[in-house]
């Protein structure tokens, strides 16, 4: 690239390798012309041919100069151009990647909302269900058939006078509801007190 295309072009972040000669500079004919360049405020090179790798995303300056020591004459020329940033630093790009990440994050959210909603009915549900199987099991255990034969047996022994039995099945009764009643709020109970509420259903029965 010619000093003449360089002049004040905006280049890639993949341009970022210049070279040329001082040849497009014109100096009087001479042999002994000194040549010599510096990059903005950078150190002066002493060479007739600019090379310039890897640069930056920025603006640069190229100030370039030949010197005729016969005539003490000095030719200068200055050189202007700017390399843009990569396309993941322009401001589009950040935007664009925000917006991106920000869709994600929503759509994360809702499916951890909707999941963890999910999550709550079913256990809802499953809590619903035991609570409904163990009524169940409180009304195959204490149907009311059973209930209403012992209170009419009760009953019987108080017509009868017979306070001892009453109170013995009084007692017997109470008893099996309060066992029923501990039973329904555990998970699980153990044979022996399976055994136990059984022994005293069937003692009533």
């Amino acid at each position: 690239m010619s000093p003449k295309d360089l002049q004040n072009q905006k280049l890639n972040y993949g341009q970022n390798q210049i070279s040329f000669q001082f040849k497009e500079i014109k100096y009087p004919v001479s042999r002994n012309i000194r040549y010599r360049y510096r990059v903005n405020n950078g150190a002066w090179i002493n060479n007739g041919e600019v090379l310039l790798q890897s640069l930056r995303a920025e603006s640069y300056n190229i100030y370039m100069e030949g010197f005729n020591p016969e005539d003490q004459d000095v030719v200068t020329k200055k050189i202007s151009f700017v390399v843009n940033p990569p396309f993941w630093k322009s401001i589009w790009f950040i935007i664009v990647s925000l917006l991106i990440i920000a869709s994600l994050f929503w759509f994360l959210m809702k499916y951890r909302i909707k999941r963890l909603n999910s999550q709550h009915e079913e256990k809802t549900k499953l809590i619903l269900r035991n609570a409904e199987l163990q009524l169940r099991s409180l009304q195959i255990q204490m149907n009311p058939h059973f209930i209403f034969n012992t209170l009419n047996a009760i009953q019987t022994f108080i017509i009868n006078q017979d306070v001892e039995e009453s109170l013995k099945y009084i007692g017997k009764l109470s008893g099996i509801i309060r066992t029923n009643l501990e039973n329904a709020t555990e998970e699980y109970i153990s044979l022996s007190k399976e055994v136990e509420f059984l022994t005293k259903y069937i003692d009533i029965e």
